[in-house]
C-alpha cells in the first residue's frame, strides 16, 4: 500500500531546505508532485487555492478543482509514494477536509502519514520576525520585542500537534536540531536511503542583525512598497547582508515569553520526546544592537538617499550600544 506523507511545517523549521530537496529529487524514492508549487517550492499555492485563501499577494489563483485533476494524473503515473509539503497546512482548520480531497485522487487506498517539526522557540520566533522585515508584503515595523510581546501564542506546537493526531492519521514529530543534518533526517523519515540522500542547501538566509536593522528602519521610513523596494535595493550594497543574526530579544521581553512556553516545551517532551534546546536567558546579552562601526556603514550606504537616507540612519542609531 502506498503512502501519503503530508509535511505540515510549520513555517520557518527548514521548511525551504526540505522542500528544495525535494524538488531537486528526480523522482526516484518518492513522488514530489510539480502541482500547485509556490515560487519557493512548496506546495503553498495547491493548499491556498484549495481553501480559497487570498491572504497570501503571492499565491497564484488556480481552480482547485483543475489542480485536484492534475494530481490524479500524476499519482497514476507512478507507484511511488507522495509527499505534499506546505507550512500553510500547519495549524489550519479544515485539514482533514483537504487530507480527504487529496485521498480521493488516488485509485488504491493509501496510509496517510503526517509530519510536524518542531525548532527551539525563540529562534523560530526569531526568524520569523527576520522573514517578516525582509518581506515588503509584510512590512513589519515592531521592534523585535514588540513582536514577541504580541505573539499569543501562535509559535506553539503541542496542542496544533495534539488536534492533528486526533484525525487518526499516524503523526511523526522531528526535532530540528541539529539543524546541521535536519533535511537528511527528513528525507531517510521518508525512505530515502543513505546512499540517495542529497547535500542540503542553505535557502531563505536571514538577514544579518546589522541589515535587519536597517531595513526595520528603512520599513519604518517608507510611506509606500515602491518606497521601501527603493531603500532595500541601497541597503543590499552593505557588506555581510545576509547571515545569523544572534539572539535578538533584550532579556526581559524574552523572559516573559519563556514563562509562557514552558508549558509546550513540557508537553512537547512528555508527549512526543521531543526536547528543545534550553537558552540561559539570565546569561544571555540579548537584544538587537549596532556598534558604531555598523551605524557608520548604514550612513554611508544610505547616503543617496539623502534625508531619507539620513531619516533611516537615524531610526537605526536607536539600536546603537558604545
Amino acid at each position: 500500500m502506498r503512502t501519503l506523507y503530508i509535511h505540515v511545517g510549520p513555517a520557518k523549521t527548514g521548511t525551504s531546505a526540505i522542500q528544495h530537496a525535494l524538488l531537486k529529487h528526480d523522482g526516484s524514492v518518492v513522488m514530489y508532485p510539480k502541482v500547485g508549487l509556490s515560487r519557493g517550492g512548496s506546495h503553498n499555492n495547491l493548499v491556498l487555492n484549495f481553501f480559497s485563501d487570498k491572504s497570501r499577494t503571492d499565491a497564484v489563483k488556480a481552480d482547485p478543482r483543475k489542480l485536484l485533476d492534475e494530481l490524479r494524473h500524476a499519482f497514476a503515473a507512478t507507484d511511488r509514494n507522495v509527499v505534499i509539503s506546505s507550512e500553510a497546512l500547519f495549524g489550519r482548520p479544515g485539514i482533514r477536509r483537504f487530507i480527504e480531497a487529496l485521498t480521493q485522487q488516488f485509485s488504491e487506498p493509501v496510509v496517510v502519514k503526517l509530519i510536524v517539526v518542531c525548532r527551539e522557540h525563540f529562534g523560530r520566533i526569531a526568524s520569523a520576525y527576520n522573514q517578516r522585515v525582509k518581506d515588503v508584503g509584510r512590512f513589519e515595523r515592531d521592534t523585535p520585542d514588540d513582536f514577541l510581546r504580541r505573539q499569543n501564542f501562535d509559535f506553539g506546537y503541542a496542542a496544533l500537534v495534539g488536534k492533528l493526531r486526533q484525525m487518526g492519521h499516524m503523526v511523526s514529530v522531528l526535532n530540528y536540531h541539529p539543524p546541521d543534518n535536519l533535511v537528511e533526517r527528513f528525507l531517510r523519515h521518508i525512505g530515502f536511503p543513505d546512499g540517495q540522500i542529497p547535500p542540503s542547501e542553505l535557502r531563505n538566509v536571514s538577514l544579518s542583525s546589522k541589515a535587519l536593522i536597517a531595513v526595520l528602519a528603512a520599513n519604518n521610513v517608507a510611506t509606500s512598497a515602491d518606497d521601501r523596494e527603493r531603500y532595500f535595493t541601497v541597503l543590499r550594497k552593505m557588506r555581510r547582508f545576509f547571515g545569523p543574526s544572534g539572539f535578538i530579544f533584550g532579556r526581559e521581553a524574552a523572559l516573559e515569553a519563556s514563562r509562557r512556553l514552558q508549558v509546550d516545551r513540557d508537553l512537547l517532551k512528555s508527549e512526543y520526546g521531543i526536547e528543545l534546546p534550553v537558552r540561559d536567558l539570565n546569561a544571555q546579552d540579548g537584544g538587537l544592537y549596532l556598534n558604531e562601526g555598523e551605524l557608520a556603514e548604514i550612513s554611508a550606504v544610505t547616503g543617496e538617499l539623502g534625508s531619507e537616507g539620513s531619516a533611516i540612519a537615524e531610526f537605526a542609531s536607536r539600536f546603537q550600544r558604545p
